[in-house]
């Protein structure tokens, strides 16, 4: 019995030892890790393990960690395969809750840019793009894994705040022929929820000051077919908005473009559900702003002969609902650009409005009814022909 007992004792006492070993090491580490010349050495170590595993030049002028959850990385540098630059950061910091990854949760309470510059682009001839070369660089190619089932995954992924600033954004596809180019000065968002499983994205709040966005589509890119199994995303917001920023689309295939100033665009209570088709709205409130859009109708003779082919689409059935609707002093149009104009009179071709106010409740939209309540309406168009006063009940079936 006394050598049961001394066994337990001389085996607790090991195993003490050992947690305690590992707790020292770690508080060594912890400890030595916020030495600035310890973090120089990790960087120098890990810039040199990054550039020799994709032969291309990576540079970190500073990286800080603030023991046990901030990291902040300055002047991130790295360049693509022709020597052009992929990335510049002059700030990034992160704030993780490292305790929760004990209980495989990836929580991240903030993430923090300043002074990005990241530009993406592919040639005409070539489906790769310029970030291409890190997959290659840190997948394994020789060992071919077996494909199995999906299987769910014990993490998951959180974060609380992102905060954005003096972002720029170049994506030149040549190949799928798009052109994207973002300029934003502040970004500011609160999220409540991330699941990647369910696709669910809950935000709290959503700022955005300064944003300067342009989309062009210079050819038809190629269909990507949507697995049968994969989830459309359902996102809510319950405040959404957007301050002193230009927007810009066009698409030379269809022959139309999009232009839209925003003064100050606001959303409250915002759901949009992808998968089931449903779109709800507390509020929308849009001042001071300008939405201009251009289109080309297409004219076929009479003498032609047009083959239709049989294209089989999804059905589309949406079902929006918008509580309050306040528009206050914007500006809208709908111009068909190949289409003459007609002066001093009516054309539903060419619509510019002025100074167009919109108070209006309870709007619904299905492919069975569409109906709304306007409390107020005014406006002037081009031909100075002004609507004072305005109300109505709007109700249409099918």
């Amino acid at each position: 019995m006394n050598k049961v007992v001394s066994f337990f004792k001389k085996t607790l006492k090991a195993i003490l030892w050992v947690v305690i070993s590992f707790v020292l090491i770690f508080i060594i580490i912890a400890v030595l890790i916020q030495i600035p010349a310890i973090q120089t050495k990790v960087v120098n170590y890990a810039t040199s393990f990054i550039s020799n595993k994709t032969h291309t030049r990576v540079s970190i002028k500073k990286i800080s960690i603030s023991f046990p959850k901030s990291v902040v990385i300055e002047g991130l540098y790295l360049e693509d395969t022709k020597k052009d630059t992929l990335l510049y950061a002059v700030k990034v910091k992160v704030n993780i809750a490292f305790k929760d990854l004990f209980n495989h949760k990836i929580h991240i309470s903030s993430f923090a840019l300043e002074e990005v510059s990241l530009k993406l682009n592919r040639i005409e001839t070539d489906s790769l793009f310029n970030y291409n070369f890190l997959l290659t660089a840190f997948s394994d190619t020789v060992k071919q894994k077996k494909v199995e089932p999906n299987k769910k995954s014990k993490w998951t992924f959180s974060v609380d705040n992102v905060n954005m600033k003096k972002i720029r954004l170049h994506y030149d596809d040549e190949y799928g022929g798009t052109n994207i180019a973002i300029d934003l000065k502040h970004l500011k968002l609160k999220i409540d929820q991330i699941d990647l499983v369910k696709s669910i994205y809950s935000i709290d709040e959503l700022l955005i000051e300064s944003l300067t966005a342009n989309v062009l589509i210079k050819k038809s890119g190629k269909t990507i077919e949507k697995k049968s199994d994969s989830v459309l995303p359902k996102i809510t917001a319950n405040k959404i908005q957007i301050n002193n920023s230009n927007l810009s689309y066009g698409d030379s295939i269809g022959k139309q473009s999009v232009i839209a100033s925003i003064n100050r665009l606001k959303l409250k209570d915002a759901s949009i559900d992808l998968q089931k088709q449903i779109l709800t709205l507390d509020n929308l409130y849009l001042s001071k702003s300008e939405i201009h859009y251009n289109t080309n109708e297409t004219e076929s003779t009479p003498d032609t002969t047009v083959v239709i082919a049989h294209i089989t689409t999804e059905k589309s059935n949406w079902n929006v609902s918008v509580k309050d609707i306040d528009l206050d002093d914007n500006s809208v149009a709908y111009i068909v650009v190949n289409k003459p104009k007609i002066k001093n009179s009516f054309d539903a071709s060419h619509l510019d409005y002025k100074h167009l106010t919109l108070s209006a409740k309870n709007l619904y939209y299905s492919s069975a009814k569409t109906e709304v309540s306007i409390k107020k309406f005014t406006t002037v168009d081009q031909n100075n022909f002004s609507i004072t006063k305005f109300e109505t009940d709007f109700s249409m079936d099918q």
